[in-house]
């Protein structure tokens, strides 16, 4: 899939943008430590594990395909990743871009730069307190 964008995108500043769940989020680290919600979680995805796993090479990989890759908190379980493509020796469309990955999930201190936005295990929008 990344090969495939990275060839229909246009040579000079072609972006491709992914939103994902970002497994190394406290949220989702709180969520995986929950038997009962884990569980519920993996029966609808049965290779959650695998695929958490492979994150860090989907990373590496898409850092060897496009000049500049950022990466950032989305949400407190989510994360933006936008990847563009490397200016040609014709830049006219004075397109900025840098070399590698940024990542700005975390700041200095090791926090996540976004609060988790989701509702605490069974609390809905009208009923502020947990059942």
């Amino acid at each position: 899939m990344v090969d495939e964008a990275f060839n229909l995108l246009k040579p000079n500043g072609g972006q491709l943008w992914i939103c994902e769940m970002d497994f190394e989020s406290p949220a989702y680290a709180a969520q995986r430590a929950n038997p009962l919600l884990f569980s519920l979680v993996r029966s609808t995805e049965p290779y959650l594990d695998e695929y958490a796993e492979s994150i860090s090479d989907l990373f590496t990989y898409i850092e060897t395909k496009f000049q500049h890759v950022k990466v950032v908190p989305a949400t407190g379980r989510h994360f933006a990743l936008v990847a563009t493509k490397g200016p040609g020796p014709n830049n006219n469309n004075n397109v900025d871009i840098g070399i590698g990955m940024e990542d700005l999930r975390f700041d200095d201190d090791g926090n996540y730069r976004v609060d988790d936005t989701h509702l605490p295990t069974f609390q809905s929008k009208t009923d502020e307190t947990k059942i």
